[in-house]
This record gives C-alpha cells, structure tokens and sequence, in this order.
C-alpha cells in the first residue's frame, strides 16, 4: 500500500510512515532498520513525532483520516493501545506540527482553525503557560552529594518515578540551562518503605563539569507534561563571609 505520509522526529533519529491500509511502520534512522509495525483500528491521516530530546516516552501523534480525533502513542511500545485520544476540533485535522522549544503541537482543521495543544494532555495552552517549567524538588548539596552520590529526596521520587516490581533503578534525563541533556541513574535500595534513593552513574561527571559545591542548591524542574525534567543550580553569593544574594543558575 502507497505511503500516505512521512515524519522525521526533531532528533533526526527516528522516522515514522502511515499508509491507507491502516499501518504505521517505525524506523531507526541511523542504522537504516524498521523498528516497529503498528496496525491502527482506523486509517491515519497525518502524523508527527511530539517528544523532546530526553523525554520519558517517545510520543507519536497521528490524526483520524474520517473523525476530527488524535491519538498519542508511545512508539518504542508497539502498541496500536494510544496513551491518550481526544476529539479536539470541530473540523477534520489536516496539519500537525511540533513546536520542540515550547513543547506544544499546533493543529490546524479543515475549517482553517489553528490552536495550541500540549502533547502530553491535548488540552488546549494559554500562550504564557506554553513550556512554563514547575519546580520538582530542591535541596542543599552536602559534601557525601558532592563526593559520592546524590542523595534524592524520597516524595519527588515517589511522585515522578514509578519503578516496576523487582526494579531497583533507571536512567532518565535531564537539561540544564544551556540546553544540554544529561543522563543519571536513579537507584533505590531494596526496602520499599525506606527505598533511600540516590544518584549514581552520571552524577559526579555533572558535579565535577558543574563545578558543583557544598552549600549550593540544585533544583529539579519538571515541565506541565510531567515528560521534560530540568535542572538547575543556584549559589549564594558571599561578601565578606556573608551571603548577599545569589548568583545567576547554574
């Protein structure tokens, strides 16, 4: 069946294709191989890669050709189940395009109406929440933060972070305020009720490139979708032995 439709994602590492016969095939760009065949219970009409650098899941939203729905999947799956599907126009939707710095879709219908959505809810952004990041967790690093492992606070854990039975750790990413993504290792101890959790693999070589030190304050960022996480960290500035402020984030 003829290709009806063809997206590259913004990382320009992975490439989707959707067909009249109702089939989604994903493709790794790289080593030029198909990853994933998903068949859709309805027939696509237009698709776009909704991630960012660094995200949780690899999201992938493709429009009904015949009802004004969109559907969001997660494409390292390879389930034709969506994340979330929502009926969000009047009209049927005829352009989908991904906005990477605000984290929002723009959709436009066959009636010429053009809105912002959030890729994680579908739910319609106000212009100045678009990307507006919301603080996770913080804390003041202590010398064994610096020297040998984070120790990260227990609620922000337990509130982004599900590990599945009989998992005691995962790697996710984060960006600091350049832009560049760092990858950690989040690892739990084995008693559920005290999981003690600490950051591991990548941690010192961001402690050391950060010039991290004891007394600063790292801050976690998560952003509106719960997908993006963000960090940041902020030093006090000392005159005389004493603080006066702080300096720009780290």
């Amino acid at each position: 069946m003829t290709c009806t439709a063809m997206q590259v994602s913004v990382d320009g590492l992975l490439c989707c294709t959707i067909s009249s016969d109702r089939s989604v095939k994903l493709y790794d760009v790289v080593n030029y191989d198909m990853m994933v065949m998903i068949r859709l219970p309805y027939v696509p009409s237009v698709v776009e890669w909704v991630y960012q650098q660094g995200d949780v899941k690899v999201k992938l939203a493709i429009s009904d050709r015949n009802l004004s729905f969109v559907h969001i999947y997660d494409a390292r799956a390879g389930s034709n189940e969506p994340i979330i599907s929502r009926e969000i126009h009047l009209g049927l939707v005829k352009v989908m395009r991904y906005n990477s710095v605000f984290h929002c879709v723009i959709f436009a219908d066959e009636k010429g109406i053009i809105e912002y959505w959030s890729p994680a809810t579908l739910q319609f952004l106000e212009s100045d929440r678009v990307g507006e990041p919301m603080e996770l967790c913080s804390k003041t690093l202590k010398a064994t933060d610096v020297g040998v492992r984070l120790s990260f606070p227990t609620a922000a854990m337990r509130e982004h972070f599900r590990l599945e039975e009989g998992i005691q750790s995962l790697d996710f990413q984060v960006r600091d305020k350049d832009r560049e993504v760092w990858t950690f290792r989040l690892y739990t101890s084995k008693n559920k009720g005290h999981p003690k959790p600490v950051l591991t693999k990548g941690w010192i070589g961001f402690v050391k490139r950060k010039n991290l030190r004891v007394g600063d304050k790292l801050i976690f960022l998560v952003h509106e979708s719960g997908d993006q996480l963000g960090i940041r960290v902020q030093r006090k500035i000392k005159l005389f032995g004493q603080e006066s402020g702080d300096l720009p984030p780290i």
